[in-house]
């Protein structure tokens, strides 16, 4: 037999001696006078459990112990330190270093009995176990595990399985999976193994889980599991508990075997004083024989006597019962247990069973020995109200064993008992709060009446549950959420209070990031749109309801992109911060800061003056107050930069319309700011309303344009000399109510809301779909077609795929298709407009530069291009003949384009002189309503044969 082994680490050797006498034979003790011996120990022989003074020779039994959780093999072992005097000094430096527990030198038989809760990991244990898993490789393994461990274990997959083997075999402790594979789980075979008879249904069950809750330990406990443990499994304490269910159950095992045991022999030995026994036992016992036992037919036994004790149990006459057989009394409770009492007979061996007949809630204790040849003795007790006090019970000393925190307290609300948890997380120890009022955890985050409100809610409804603000030890507030209820006595009145609470630190600050991600910018510390916008909405509702004016500034920078294309978003955004900074330093505390995204910010002045002038002169100061303050010299990287910003402004009072329509509104007084020159203040009025109006309406008018293909090509002809050599496709809006609409008056407003992409995508189909027709025809089939690309299209992840699935689903010469580039689109990303261009490129596909000279013209990128083509911009053209400027930079970019190796198109070419002109200059192909407008497809085709004739 192994037996424990115990290292105390102590100098002194009469305490070694009484240690040695007062410890049990079935452990070994292993001594050590110093800290360095006992290390050398336990490095060359395993121990169980370790003991150790607090002041050893060598050092405190807290760096000890340090020491010893730093070795693997006892990083877990229990380690108690002995002490003369205890405090919290103590407890606060030993629990941090791995100290299990702390006892005074002179409790050794305190200290002795907690060593007993603690088997050893080589102790091998004894017991039969029903091990279910639905996991095999789970399974097998934890079977091999306990096996080591001296057990005997079946395992099964399912609880249907398991029903079998339970009932085929006695188990000494189930081990179940609460979630299993099957048409039933693991809580059902609880059920199933709790409504059996005798001793099979007192089975200890530890159940699997995966869920630490308060409801799922409840739900556990209140069908009868005995424990649980959490996935995944910490073999040491299954061990730990297991051993521990086992020890009890043998022990009531044989408690219950040697209690039956003298009854009977009691009884028999006393034979002659059976009788006074039998008639004035407060126990009910009655005397039966069996009945056609030998002949086969149907079991039954008739009672031949009966105490009063046991017809008031079943609330029966002695008429009723005595003399008969059983199936012949009406009421008999005891039917299922016939076969029981013949085994007792056949088989001369005492039963003892807890039996509940079905649909009868009473549970009895049914005890039956042999008296005679084919007769018993059956003894019954009501353990009704037994069994429910011990559920009760159990379940309390479960649940106060609990990870949340315990108080129970009298109805006065003094202290009266708390748990372990209370202590691990409030810091206090148990004797330093019994008797005292929960009041010392009082924090500074409630009134009066927040505490005067849980005691009405317990008055009245005898429930409180809620989140609230402690004080713990450390002197640390934290918040937890408590749950607090009245217990009543039988009589209706308080009996206690029963609260529990858990921390919710870690919640809360999850929470607070969560709200600060969704509410505030995290470059700028600043409200975000999200959170102003729920501002604007309680600045309009106050505005209405006391008649006040508000305002809103919505501020721009100018200039901000060319300084993030310059020096970089690092640069960029020390300046939004700065922004921010000067912002709510300018403002105040009453105003509401809120960055909206990008480099636009704004400013939102509730409760202004009820007067509308004097409401805008308070935020006119305002608007003044911050255009000065952002306009002061900005340090970025250690260089001095001057920004200035645009500002739209409006004002509101009682105004019956959503808070996106009053930032539209600062919006457009913003870019009427911006038009104006920048570094400005514009304020909304009636005439921006009617163009906001109108933009409304084209925004919705252009979203339906596009499903109800209220779109059209036109068609410019491109010509060298007098012939025709290609066209340029031009979307033109054909409204139903108000006519043909001109690209000006739509296609910027495409470009902004995102519409740019769809249109660009109808344009460029629809040109490539009139190429193959024309490429049918013999007058049209050398035609190029021009298509102009905005840069938010080009720059589309599928814009390549795009225009060869186009080429590809036409049959069209790539060579035939020319799509136009403006400068602008060389701003952002050049080397990705370089790689896309080359790709499409290289299948034959054309680009064109559009409106040349009046953009970005970066030659160190011009020459980079895969070009074909430069498209001189009707702004030189226009005066082209009258100014020497515009003549000269025409000149220049055919020339450029010559040496380049690139073809020249003039655009917006009106007159003969013109053309002529251009000629001497050297560029022979051009377009201009000097030709054609753009017009139709029919009208291009009669134009264009036209010219052939």
């Amino acid at each position: 037999m192994y037996r424990q082994k115990i290292l105390l680490v102590d100098e002194s050797r009469t305490y070694q001696s009484l240690f040695s006498a007062a410890l049990d034979q079935d452990c070994e003790l292993l001594i050590a006078a110093t800290g360095h011996d006992a290390l050398v120990l336990i490095a060359h022989h395993y121990v169980d459990f370790i003991c150790s003074g607090f002041y050893l020779p060598d050092m405190q039994g807290i760096d000890l112990c340090r020491r010893v959780r730093h070795m693997t093999q006892y990083a877990v072992k229990p380690f108690v330190l002995l002490t003369s005097v205890q405090g919290e000094a103590v407890l606060s430096s030993a629990l941090p270093a791995g100290v299990t527990e702390i006892f005074h030198r002179n409790d050794i038989s305190q200290l002795l009995a907690f060593i007993r809760r603690f088997p050893s990991s080589r102790q091998q244990l004894k017991g039969n176990i029903l091990y279910v898993e639905d996991s095999r490789s789970q399974r097998d393994f934890l079977k091999d595990y306990l096996e080591g461990r001296g057990l005997n274990v079946d395992t099964c997959s399912s609880a249907e399985q398991a029903k079998q083997l339970y009932m085929q075999h006695d188990y000494d402790l189930i081990l179940t999976d609460i979630v299993l594979d099957g048409a039933i789980s693991g809580l059902a075979l609880v059920n199933f193994v709790r409504r059996q008879t005798d001793n099979k249904g007192d089975v200890p069950i530890i159940a699997i889980t995966a869920f630490d809750d308060r409801i799922r330990r409840v739900e556990l406990f209140n069908l009868g599991v005995t424990d649980y443990i959490l996935k995944p499994i910490e073999q040491e304490e299954l061990i730990v508990r297991i051993a521990a269910l086992l020890e009890n159950r043998h022990l009531h095992l044989e408690n219950q075997y040697q209690r039956q045991r003298l009854h009977d022999e009691e009884l028999m030995r006393r034979d002659s004083k059976f009788e006074a026994l039998f008639a004035h036992s407060i126990e009910g016992m009655a005397v039966c024989e069996l009945v056609n036992h030998d002949q086969g037919g149907d079991k039954d036994y008739r009672v031949l006597k009966a105490n009063a004790a046991y017809l008031q149990h079943l609330q029966l006459t002695y008429e009723q019962v005595c003399g008969k057989l059983t199936r012949d009394i009406e009421g008999w409770p005891f039917h299922e247990l016939t076969d029981l009492f013949y085994s007792v007979v056949m088989e001369e061996k005492s039963r003892d069973i807890e039996f509940s007949a079905a649909g009868c809630s009473a549970v009895y204790q049914v005890r039956a020995f042999v008296l005679q040849e084919m007769s018993f003795a059956c003894v019954i007790e009501n353990i009704t109200q037994r069994k429910i006090e011990e559920d009760e019970l159990r379940l309390a000393a479960a649940a106060f064993e609990s990870q949340e925190g315990i108080i129970v307290m009298d109805p006065e609300g003094g202290i009266q008992r708390v748990n372990r948890s209370f202590c691990r997380i409030t810091g206090f120890m148990v004797d330093e709060v019994i008797g005292k009022s929960p009041g010392f955890m009082k924090s500074d985050c409630h009134e009066s009446s927040f505490y005067r409100h849980i005691l009405r809610a317990l008055r009245r409804h005898g429930i409180w549950q809620g989140e609230l603000w402690v004080r713990y030890k450390s002197a640390a507030q934290a918040p937890v959420f408590m749950e607090i209820t009245a217990v009543r006595g039988k009589g209706g009145e308080v009996s206690h209070y029963l609260g529990l609470f858990h921390d919710i630190s870690e919640r809360k600050r999850s929470e607070e990031k969560i709200y600060a991600l969704a509410f505030f910018d995290q470059l700028t510390g600043l409200p975000n749109r999200l959170y102003f916008l729920d501002s604007l909405r309680q600045a309009m509702q106050s505005s209405a309801v006391h008649k006040t004016h508000a305002g809103l500034l919505l501020i721009d920078l100018d200039q901000f992109r060319t300084l993030n294309d310059t020096l970089g978003h690092d640069v960029g955004d020390q300046l939004l911060k700065q922004v921010a900074e000067r912002l709510v330093a300018c403002v105040g505390d009453i105003p509401v800061v809120a960055r909206l995204g990008g480099d636009e910010f704004i400013v939102m002045m509730p409760a202004l003056s009820a007067n509308a002038d004097e409401a805008g002169r308070q935020v006119r100061k305002m608007a003044e107050d911050l255009q000065a303050a952002l306009g002061q010299p900005y340090v970025l990287n250690a260089q001095t930069h001057h920004f200035t910003a645009s500002t739209g402004v409006t004002l509101f009072l009682d105004t019956p319309t959503e808070p996106e329509s009053l930032l539209k509104q600062a919006e457009l007084a913003m870019y009427k700011a911006k038009a104006a020159g920048r570094h400005g203040i514009s304020y909304f009025d009636h005439a921006m309303e009617v163009e906001l109006n109108h933009r409304v309406t084209m925004e919705h008018a252009l979203q339906r344009a596009l499903q109800d293909q209220q779109f059209v090509l036109h068609y410019q002809a491109q010509l060298e000399g007098d012939r025709v050599i290609g066209v340029e496709a031009l979307v033109r809006w054909q409204h139903p109510v108000w006519g043909l609409v001109g690209p000006a008056d739509f296609i910027p407003l495409a470009e902004e809301t995102g519409q740019i992409v769809p249109l660009g995508n109808w344009v460029m189909a629809t040109a490539c779909q009139q190429l193959q027709r024309w490429s049918q025809d013999t007058h049209f089939m050398h035609l190029t077609m021009a298509v102009n690309v905005s840069a938010r299209q080009f720059h589309q992840p599928d814009f390549v795929n795009s225009v060869l699935g186009l080429l590809k689903k036409f049959v069209i010469t790539p060579g035939r298709l020319k799509l136009e580039l403006t400068e602008s689109l060389l701003v952002h990303d050049v080397e990705s407009v370089i790689a896309t261009m080359s790709i499409l490129k290289s299948h034959g596909v054309n680009f064109s530069l559009d409106d040349f000279g009046t953009g970005y013209s970066s030659l160190s990128y011009l020459k980079r291009l895969p070009l074909n083509q430069l498209k001189i911009d009707q702004s030189f053209v226009r005066d082209i003949l009258i100014d020497a400027n515009d003549a000269a930079i025409a000149k220049t970019i055919i020339a450029l384009a010559q040496s380049l190796g690139l073809d020249v198109i003039a655009e917006g070419v009106e007159t003969r002189a013109q053309q002529e002109f251009l000629l001497t200059l050297g560029c022979h192909c051009c377009q201009g309503f000097y030709f054609s407008r753009p017009v139709p497809q029919a009208e291009f085709e009669l134009y264009a044969q036209n010219l052939m004739l």
